[in-house]
C-alpha cells in the first residue's frame, strides 16, 4: 500500500512543482498590483503593471487547473503518450460539458466555475434575457473519473488490430474516452445536487454559531480538505462573501455580508469591530510560521551534510514564497501523498489553531476587492506589514507572532517525530524490525554497509561490494525507484527511509543483529 501511495507522489512531483511556479507568479503579481499594499509602496502604471498582470493570470490558471495538470501526468505513457494525453483532454472537456448541459437551477453559483473557457448561453423562461452557464466545479473528482476512463480505454483498445480499420488506434481510444467521460459527467451531474445539499447543511450548521471555537475548529479542518480536493470555492464562498460569514451595516446603511467583505469595508472605513477576519486569521500563522516550520523540519531529516546544504537553498526559496504568497495547497497535497498520517496530524493542528485564535479573540482579516477563493492569497507577510501601521491591530499582530513562533516549533518537531518514529507504523505496523533486516540482507548484510544516510523519502546506502545488491528485493520491500550510485544504492521508499536508516545505523554501531 505504501509503495503504491508514494508512487503517486513520484508521478505527480512535476505538476506539484508547476503549482509552486504558479504561486510564485501569482505572488509577484499580487505584490505589484494589489491596492492593499499602496500604503507601503506604489507601482506606477506601465510595463511593471502589465508584467504583473500577465504573471498573476498565468499563476491563477496553473493553480485553478491543477487537476488538469495532474490528469495529463497520470495518463502519460512512455509509448503512445500523445494518444492518452489527447484522449484525456478530450474526455475532460466532455465531462465538463456534460455537467454544464445537465446543470441544476437549484445549485448556488459557487457550485459552477468557468473552466478552460467552457460555457454556454441559455434563455430565461418568459424573458428576453440570457444567462451564462458554466460546468460544475468537481475538482479532483473529474480528474479521477477521466483518468480512469482514459487508462481503461487505452488498455481495452490496445489489442484491437488497426489493419482494415477506417480509424487509427489513437482515434478509437479518443472516441471511447470521450464517450465514457461524458457518461461519467452525466452521472456526476445527477448526483451533485444531493452532495451540494449535504455540504450546504454542513455550512449552515457551522455558521449557526460563528462565535464558537469548536465551530471554527471544524471549519479550519474542512477548509483544508475542500482545498486539497479543489472544491474550496464551494465551501469558502458562503463564509467569505455571503451571509454565513456574518454581516455589517455601514454608516451609509449598506448591508455587507461575508467575512472578507465585512473586513474590507470596515478596514476602509476605519471602524474595525466585532469578529471580522476570524476565518482568515489562522492563515497568517500557517503561511508565515507553520509551513516554514514543516519545511525546515523535513530538511533536518537529511543526514548527509552536503545534501542538506544543497537542499537548504530550495527550502529557503520555498520559505520566501510561503511568506509572500503562501504555498499551503501544494505542500498539503505533497504531504498527503508522501505522509498521509502527517497530513492528518496537520489537519488536527490546523483545526486547533482556528479554535484557539477564536477563543483568544484574535482577528486579522483579508483585504480584497474581488470574490476569488482558489487564487486568493490571505495571510501574507506584506498584508501583515500593512496592518502593522494600524494602531488598533498591533496588539493582535504581536499575539499572532508569539503564537506563530510556537507553531513553527510545533510543526518542526512534529515533522521530525513523524518521520523518525511514526512513518513505518502507518502501513507496516509491527513490521519495522523485519523491514530493516530485509533491507540489510538486500544489500549484503551489515558487513557490506560502510555508511547509511537518508532524507524524508530516500535511503542512501554506501556499500563495499556492489555485485551482491538485490535490486528486486529492495523493490519488493517498497522501493519506488532504486538507483545504483558510485558509493552504493539510493532507494526511494517514502517516509520509512528515516526509520530504516536509523535502524541500520543502530545495527552497525552495536555490531550485532538478531535474526528472525
Amino acid at each position: 500500500m505504501q509503495k503504491i501511495w508514494h508512487s503517486f507522489y513520484e508521478l505527480l512531483k512535476t505538476p506539484l512543482e508547476i503549482m509552486l511556479v504558479g504561486y510564485v507568479f501569482l505572488g509577484i503579481g499580487n505584490l505589484l498590483v494589489n491596492p492593499a499594499f499602496s500604503t507601503l509602496y506604489s507601482v506606477h502604471t506601465g510595463w511593471p503593471t502589465t508584467a504583473a498582470m500577465i504573471l498573476a493570470r498565468t499563476g491563477s490558471f496553473l493553480i485553478v487547473n491543477f487537476p488538469l495538470l495532474f490528469l495529463i501526468r497520470i495518463v502519460s505513457r512512455r509509448s503512445s503518450s500523445y494518444t492518452t494525453i489527447l484522449a484525456a483532454i478530450g474526455g475532460y472537456a466532455a465531462f465538463l460539458s456534460a455537467t454544464m448541459v445537465l446543470h441544476s437551477n437549484s445549485l448556488p453559483a459557487s457550485a459552477y466555475s468557468s473552466i478552460l473557457g467552457i460555457s454556454m448561453s441559455q434563455s430565461v423562461k418568459y424573458s428576453s434575457q440570457t444567462v451564462t452557464i458554466y460546468p460544475l466545479q468537481t475538482g479532483v473528482i473529474a480528474m479521477v473519473i477521466v483518468a480512469a476512463a482514459t487508462i481503461f480505454c487505452f488498455r481495452h483498445t490496445k489489442n484491437v488490430p488497426e489493419q482494415g480499420s477506417h480509424f487509427s488506434f489513437s482515434s478509437v481510444v479518443f472516441f471511447k474516452t470521450v464517450l465514457l467521460s461524458a457518461a461519467g459527467g452525466i452521472l456526476i451531474a445527477l448526483i451533485w445536487p444531493y452532495l451540494v445539499t449535504v455540504i450546504n447543511k454542513g455550512i449552515s450548521f457551522l455558521a449557526s454559531d460563528t462565535s464558537s471555537s469548536v465551530m471554527l475548529g471544524f471549519y479550519g479542518v474542512l477548509d483544508r480538505i475542500f482545498g486539497v480536493l479543489n472544491l474550496g470555492t464551494l465551501f469558502r464562498t458562503p463564509f467569505w462573501y455571503s451571509t454565513q460569514g456574518g454581516s455589517w451595516v455601514s454608516a451609509a446603511g449598506t448591508n455587507i455580508t461575508g467575512d472578507a467583505s465585512v473586513w474590507t469595508a470596515q478596514y476602509a472605513a476605519g471602524s474595525l469591530n466585532g469578529m471580522a477576519g476570524r476565518y482568515f486569521t489562522p492563515y497568517y500563522i500557517l503561511n508565515l510560521f507553520a509551513i516554514p516550520g514543516l519545511l525546515w523540519g523535513t530538511l533536518s531529516l537529511t543526514t548527509d551534510r552536503a545534501k542538506r546544504r544543497r537542499q537548504s537553498l530550495l527550502v529557503f526559496l520555498l520559505t520566501i514564497v510561503s511568506l509572500f504568497s503562501g504555498i499551503l495547497l501544494p505542500v498539503e497535497i505533497a504531504m498527503l501523498l508522501v505522509a498521509p498520517l502527517l497530513f492528518v496530524i496537520h489537519l488536527g493542528l490546523t483545526g486547533i489553531l482556528f479554535a484557539l485564535l477564536q477563543g483568544l479573540h484574535i482577528y486579522l482579516g483579508y483585504y480584497t476587492t474581488s470574490s476569488l477563493t482558489m487564487t486568493a492569497l490571505p495571510g501574507t507577510l506584506m498584508e501583515l506589514l500593512v496592518y502593522l501601521q494600524t494602531d488598533s491591530l498591533r496588539s493582535s499582530i504581536l499575539k499572532l507572532v508569539i503564537i506563530g513562533v510556537i507553531c513553527f516549533i510545533i510543526w518542526f518537531v512534529i515533522s521530525r517525530l513523524y518521520f523518525r518514529y511514526l512513518a513505518l507504523d502507518l502501513f507496516h505496523s509491527g513490521k519495522g524490525k523485519q523491514t530493516i533486516l530485509e533491507t540489510e540482507r538486500a544489500v549484503g548484510g551489515l558487513s557490506n554497509i560502510s555508511r547509511v544516510e537518508s532524507s524524508y523519502d530516500t535511503l542512501y546506502i554506501s556499500i563495499y561490494d556492489h555485485s551482491i545488491i538485490d535490486t528486486e528485493r529492495l523493490i519488493r520491500l517498497g522501493g519506488v525507484r532504486v538507483l545504483e550510485t558510485p558509493d552504493g544504492v539510493a532507494v526511494t521508499c517514502g517516509p520509512i527511509s528515516t526509520m530504516v536508516a536509523k535502524g541500520i545505523r543502530d545495527g552497525i554501531r552495536s555490531g550485532v543483529r538478531d535474526t528472525i
